[in-house]
């Protein structure tokens, strides 16, 4: 037996309905044993199971990077604030704080990594 579950209120066309209803059209299926609904529904499942791993990297990897960018943009930001500090502090000498760390930087490389 198949029951079909319409509201009516959608159908502006009462036409419609009693040709949809006439036709058969399966909305909801009563007459299916439960076993099928068992089966129909584990299969649900595992294809719900399978997709969400096959997309759990993803999350991680956009979670993870969207962390990493926002620590990033946050340490910037700080970098930014002792940079105008050493700027009020030493004046017109702040220009040429760059080129020294550049340097120091450059020697720690060659001293560590010298091949």
């Amino acid at each position: 037996m198949t029951i079909t579950l319409l509201h009516p209120i959608l159908f502006e066309n009462t036409s419609l309905l009693t040709d949809i209803l006439n036709r058969g059209s399966l909305l909801l299926d009563f007459g299916r044993s439960t076993q099928e609904l068992y089966k129909d529904g584990t299969e649900k499942l595992e294809e719900i199971k399978n997709q969400f791993f096959r997309l759990l990297p993803f999350w991680l990897a956009g979670s993870l990077t969207a962390l990493i960018a926002t620590q990033y943009a946050k340490l910037f930001s700080l970098m930014e604030s002792y940079s105008l500090l050493l700027l009020e502090k030493t004046g017109a000498w702040f220009i040429f704080v760059p080129p020294i760390f550049f340097l120091i930087s450059w020697a720690l490389v060659y001293k560590f990594a010298h091949r």
